[in-house]
């Protein structure tokens, strides 16, 4: 029976990976942190695993050779990142133990959005002109060379937090401060990268390619399209997969996401592929070496019954796989977000919606604080609807958010 290690799988991704091992029937162990365990872990969850190991993720050299010692103790056959901080420490574990996984030499470029653009430039991999800055000092001397609007993001943040647009040089340095004064990592409290991108603005439709690669093969499973704000903060509203853009442009758009795979050294695993369909075509966003986060799995297998979580179990075991579509259908995620701060109350839909065939999470209870979302963590909520067609279930989730009555009651100043 094939035992898998997750390194924190208290994240969505992480919980589908548990839920697809357990249909499998392997045997599942887990590494967190205790003061992330008792806060954050309920019973139901904790009960699936055989082992749960705890570590230190703020000392990586420790943490990987304290995870190594007990994956040997275990006799774990596969290493698997269950959450996005994850990704560079699994690749690094999963080498020093022989097991399955990408490059060890390119390890850090998973996390880290500077080595990243370095290696996509390297590998000619069409992507936004950036310029990697080290220190305030750094961006003052660099002043009179930066063109506005760009984009600025931390280095290995993730979620969109601490990603925004900026028009001159006084908001910049407003912004370096916050992206530096907010670079502790959540909810393990390690230190983040003090590195900051200074990024061209891509101006185009977002996508996402999900991608499976066994020995260094890659596929494409699905090419997603995403919906973000617009503005200031860059914040996700929704997905929709599989795209309904014409063959040509999703040749290209794949084309340019594998190239960014191969660039990245990735090997055995699955990969969530982000860019941006401009003028000049396809241009890489980042990549992530692990499942997509918002649900993008499960949509995946609502619409063309792929279980991504099982496709990564497989990869990183080195098992033969079926990666042909068995539906063709099509499945959207909207998130709800929030227009005023205060304290929240309910979620309420209204009485014709109840009719309509789609799931509901949401997030907060009654009393709890919430705040106009800026960036991924800040939602209440979502729904999910799936169709035979892809207007139809766009459609529906239009309808269906514009019926939902979010129940605020403002704090008093």
């Amino acid at each position: 029976m094939k035992r898998i290690l997750i390194l924190e799988p208290n994240a969505t991704g992480g919980r589908k990976i548990v839920k697809s091992a357990r249909k499998l029937g392997y045997l599942i162990f887990g590494v967190t942190q205790k003061n992330v365990f008792e806060k954050m872990y309920e019973k139901q969850f904790a009960d699936q695993f055989e082992g749960i190991h705890f570590t230190d993720f703020s000392n990586e050299e420790n943490s990987i050779n304290d995870i190594c010692d007990y994956a040997k103790r275990q006799k774990i056959d596969a290493v698997l990142s269950g959450f996005e901080f994850m990704s560079n420490l699994t690749v690094k574990v999963a080498s020093k133990l022989n097991l399955l996984t990408h490059d060890y030499m390119k390890a850090d470029a998973l996390r880290n959005k500077g080595l990243m653009y370095e290696h996509f430039v390297e590998n000619n991999v069409p992507t936004a002109k950036t310029i990697i800055v080290e220190s305030l000092e750094q961006l003052q001397s660099i002043k009179h060379d930066i063109n506005f609007p760009l984009i600025i993001k931390p280095a290995d943040n993730g979620g969109s937090c601490g990603v925004f647009k900026v028009q001159d040089f006084d908001e910049l340095i407003n912004c370096y401060n916050l992206i530096i004064d907010n670079s502790i990592e959540f909810p393990h409290g390690f230190q983040l990268s003090q590195q900051v991108l200074l990024q061209e603005i891509l101006d185009g439709k977002e996508f996402s390619v999900e991608i499976a690669i066994i020995d260094g093969q890659s596929q494409v499973l699905c090419i997603t399209d995403k919906m973000t704000t617009e503005g200031t903060y860059f914040a996700e509203l929704g997905h929709t997969l599989p795209t309904m853009e014409s063959p040509e442009k999703q040749k290209l758009i794949n084309e340019v996401a594998l190239e960014s795979i191969k660039a990245l050294g990735l090997q055995n695993g699955v990969a969530h592929a982000e860019l941006k369909f401009t003028q000049e075509g396809p241009k890489i966003i980042e990549v992530g070496a692990r499942l997509p986060g918002d649900y993008i799995p499960e949509l995946l297998e609502l619409a063309l019954g792929i279980d991504e979580a099982e496709v990564y179990l497989k990869a990183a075991l080195g098992e033969p796989m079926d990666l042909i579509p068995v539906k063709n259908n099509y499945a959207a995620i909207r998130f709800i977000p929030v227009s005023n701060s205060g304290n929240f109350e309910q979620l309420v839909f209204m009485d014709h919606i109840k009719d309509y065939e789609f799931t509901f999470s949401q997030y907060v209870k009654s009393g709890d604080i919430v705040a106009p979302s800026q960036d991924n963590i800040s939602r209440i909520g979502h729904i999910i609807c799936a169709s035979d067609s892809y207007n139809d279930v766009v459609s529906k989730c239009s309808e269906i958010l514009a019926n939902v009555q979010v129940n605020i009651l403002e704090e008093v100043m």
